[in-house]
């Protein structure tokens, strides 16, 4: 009989798809994504201890621009019109929303009583 249903000689289908990873090698390669994310996360908080919230929100909303920049040099990929349009639309639409100019640059609006 042939194998059906994502079964191949009586093995199950890996839950990761066809890469079937053990444990050790599952950590090695999410452990710089991780990494990655803690320093992104603690820059956030540093972030947010000097500059005003709406302001730190706008800044790293940035952050498609970036990897859209970047992946030209890096993977060698075309930068096209579609996604300088969709970059230029979120940050313009994450500024619009967050209006970091209301705030007046400053830190103490996380501290107000009022």
């Amino acid at each position: 009989a042939l194998p059906t249903g994502g079964q191949r000689e009586g093995r199950k289908k890996p839950l990761l798809g066809a890469w079937d990873a053990r444990p050790r090698q599952l950590a090695l390669a999410v452990a710089p994504f991780f990494v990655l994310y803690l320093g992104a996360n603690g820059l956030y908080i540093a972030a947010l201890a000097s500059l005003s919230p709406p302001l730190v929100v706008s800044i790293f909303s940035t952050t498609p621009a970036l990897v859209a920049l970047l992946s030209v040099p890096l993977l060698g990929r075309p930068l096209r019109a579609l996604a300088v349009a969709a970059v230029a639309c979120s940050t313009v639409g994450v500024v619009l929303v967050a209006q970091p100019w209301a705030a007046g640059g400053r830190a103490s609006s996380l501290n107000s009583t009022s």
